[in-house]
């Protein structure tokens, strides 16, 4: 494809930055050729940082400068901005950024007009900032790499690296943020355009790749969302890495070949959050300050009728394992045909994997559904409780639901072929002969729980004789899920019901129930529970299941105690809501609906950085069908800004956690972490987002240079050469 009819698409793809108007053009002599610019200036400043805005392919300086106003965006800035012009060789005005065998000097250009206006103007030269669309985004990427001893920082908007110059290696490192949406069909996010089948230049991901090995970016990204408060099928996610200078990606889900700078319009101005990037105001704290959803299934993907029954998980690298009933052929429960598939997220529930499957229903009576999940006491380990076959109510003892259980070792990335336990719960061949005649049983999806102790628990529900009642009983097992047993009665009259831990080790369980919702206590780590249940004041619930899980715990280092929630709020399956508890499930003061409309069950996991996560089956207005949609919020929102996580502070002048160490407290520039064979040293902020990770060997002493970081609270999770662990914090 000739470059000709390339740069035809990319002057109508860009075009929408073009308007009628006119602005003095200024011209300055280059190489024996006159070229040509536009500078903004404000009134009445000493000394000025600059921002050269470069635009795209086939557009001109005037018309740009009529679009954005940029003497406005000077005067309230107090900066410079400075709009050079690039030339025609033939495509329409084009920056030479190695897109064609051009011999045009354009870097060379713009910091010789750089010094000319240093002359002029009063200039702070250490204070220059490049950003750019489309053609001008590549241009800013050749700036830097080019001249980053001379630049402060430069933000590509829809422009990649060429191949030419990710050939060579920047003169310095320099703070780069790139900008691009991911259904960009003009300059692609894989770095191809999809008019042409081509590759125009290096992949967004191998672009931060680039960067992050020029800046020593060695960490993990803290991740940030920013508030979605547009209805225009785009997310805006910010990638943050810390290294010898700052790499930051905004990747714009859904977002198209655009620069979108109406702040009326959008979730996001580019010009003020690029501002806001080069002058150091856009922080590493994470967190969101909204909520987010992100929709996973709809009746009819991947040739399913329906999908239901969600659960949520934190696996233990920090990724998001949730888990669904994919019913092939209706919405109906077991013995309908039904699969168990499994989805991944690597970067906090915005984007997943493909599915794939953990149990493979096979027709009628031979199908799987209900699943629950939680950690094992495996290294990356999680154990998923299932039922499968003949359904709840055609169950008898001699043909009867069965249950299973299967294990992940690679936080959710694979798991082992279903086993059968049903013989340890009930039914003839049940090892217990009380257990014997009992006619049915299956696990409350969402959540188990692992104790603090390491025995694995879930909640059954059994049909204990041939009535349509069900009752609750936990099922355990303390050898990681070989062999399992079964409580005392914890409900008569119950269903799906939820179990966590409080800060004293006694169980709560959480247990569906029309109207006031159930809950019981056991005092001997859920082998027996009270004789009778009792009921929250705080919740009304229909007939439904919800989650139930620990948020934090002032054992954990946090500042209070929190329990939260989810189900449906009212009498009808609509309005799921979470829940929070500050005094251990003995009252639910707070709570936000966070589905309002037709809403049934529900999952709640935590992320690392401290926010919640929340895996519904929802039926928003104008659709048939439950689909399923990922929430995740921060507590700050949850609660309208009454509550927000974090650690309390720690005064001593050096902390000891076991037999680990750190000094000194507070810290300035360095720390020094004592302990026995160490060997990995992770360090997190109060939001739990990764800062710094050490790799050392067999030590006994590491020091850390922690120069870099802002002040604040820190936390550090060491690993010795055994695998245990140990855990302190910080002051800096």
């Amino acid at each position: 494809m000739k470059i000709g009819n390339f740069i035809k698409i990319i002057v109508l793809a860009i075009f929408f930055l073009g308007g009628k108007g006119f602005a003095q053009i200024q011209n300055f002599e280059w190489q024996g050729v006159q070229r040509q610019y536009l500078v903004r200036t404000p009134a009445n400043t000493e000394s000025m940082p600059v921002m050269f805005f470069l635009h795209g392919l086939g557009d001109n300086i005037t018309r740009l400068d009529n679009d954005f106003h940029f003497q406005q965006i000077a005067d309230e800035f107090h900066w410079m901005v400075v709009i050079p012009q690039a030339l025609d060789e033939g495509y329409g005005t084009m920056w030479n950024a190695g897109l064609t065998a051009s011999t045009t000097n354009d870097h060379g250009f713009m910091m010789a007009l750089l010094d000319s206006l240093a002359v002029q103007y009063p200039v702070d030269q250490d204070s220059v900032f490049f950003t750019g669309f489309s053609m001008g985004g590549f241009m800013s990427h050749c700036m830097a790499i080019r001249h980053g001893d001379r630049i402060n920082a430069a933000a590509p908007v829809s422009g990649l690296i060429t191949t030419p110059y990710a050939n060579m290696t920047p003169v310095a490192p320099v703070r780069i943020m790139q900008i691009h949406g991911t259904a960009d069909p003009v300059v692609g996010y894989d770095g191809g355009s999809q008019y042409f089948g081509y590759q125009l230049g290096l992949s967004v991901e191998n672009i931060l790749n680039y960067w992050k090995n020029a800046n020593n970016c060695t960490g993990e990204p803290v991740i940030d969302s920013l508030p979605d408060t547009h209805n225009d099928g785009m997310r805006f996610v910010s990638y943050a890495w810390s290294g010898d200078k700052e790499l930051r990606h905004l990747k714009v889900i859904g977002g198209n070949h655009s620069f979108f700078h109406n702040p009326n319009q959008y979730d996001v101005d580019y010009i003020h959050y690029i501002h806001d990037f080069f002058t150091g105001k856009l922080d590493n704290t994470g967190g969101e300050t909204g909520c987010t959803r992100t929709e996973l299934y709809h009746p009819g993907d991947y040739g399913s009728a329906n999908y239901r029954i969600p659960a949520v998980i934190t696996a233990k690298d920090g990724s998001i394992v949730a888990v669904t009933d994919k019913r092939k052929y209706n919405q109906g429960d077991l013995p309908e045909d039904i699969d168990i598939v499994c989805n991944r997220s690597t970067d906090g529930g915005l984007t997943w994997s493909e599915p794939y499957t953990i149990a493979q229903g096979t027709g009628v009576n031979h199908g799987f559904g209900d699943c629950a999940l939680a950690w094992s006491n495996d290294d990356n380990g999680l154990i998923a409780v299932f039922v499968g076959g003949v359904g709840l109510w055609n169950s008898t003892p001699s043909n009867p639901i069965r249950s299973y259980k299967s294990y992940s070792y690679d936080n959710g990335l694979t798991w082992t072929a279903p086993e059968d336990i049903t013989d340890f719960i009930f039914g003839a061949n049940c090892i217990v002969p009380e257990h014997q005649t009992w006619r049915a049983s299956f696990f409350g999806s969402g959540n188990g729980l692992r104790t603090s102790t390491g025995r694995i628990m879930f909640v059954a529900a059994i049909r204990e004789g041939s009535a349509q009642s069900l009752n609750n009983y936990a099922v355990y097992s303390d050898d990681n899920g070989i062999t399992w047993q079964v409580s005392g009665r914890a409900s008569v009259g119950g269903d799906e019901a939820k179990v966590t831990e409080l800060v004293d080790g006694r169980i709560l369980m959480s247990i569906r129930h029309n109207g006031k919702r159930w809950y019981n206590i056991s005092e001997d780590g859920g082998e027996t529970w009270q004789p009778t249940t009792s009921q929250w004041d705080d919740i009304t619930a229909p007939a439904c299941n919800g989650d139930m899980i620990r948020y934090t715990s002032v054992a954990q280092g946090h500042n209070r105690n929190r329990l939260l929630h989810s189900v449906p709020k009212g009498t009808s399956r609509r309005d799921v809501t979470v829940y929070v508890s500050y005094d251990e499930g003995e009252t639910w003061p707070v709570s936000k609906t966070i589905v309002p409309y037709s809403s049934a069950y529900s999952s709640l996991c935590v992320l690392p950085d401290g926010t919640i996560g929340l895996y519904v089956e929802e039926e928003p207005e104008g659709t048939s069908g439950y689909m399923t949609a990922f929430y995740n919020f921060t507590l700050e929102w949850l609660t309208d800004g009454d509550d927000t996580y974090g650690y309390d502070a720690v005064p001593e002048t050096v902390l000891k956690s076991s037999d680990m160490k750190i000094y000194p407290v507070p810290a300035s520039s360095e720390i020094i972490i004592e302990a026995e064979n160490l060997c990995k040293i992770k360090i997190f902020d109060i939001k739990g987002h990764l800062v710094k990770k050490v790799s050392c060997s067999n030590s006994s002493s590491v020091k850390i240079d922690v120069s870099s970081l802002p002040s604040g609270t820190y936390l550090v999770e060491a690993k010795d050469v055994k695998g245990d662990k140990l855990k302190g914090k910080f002051i800096k």
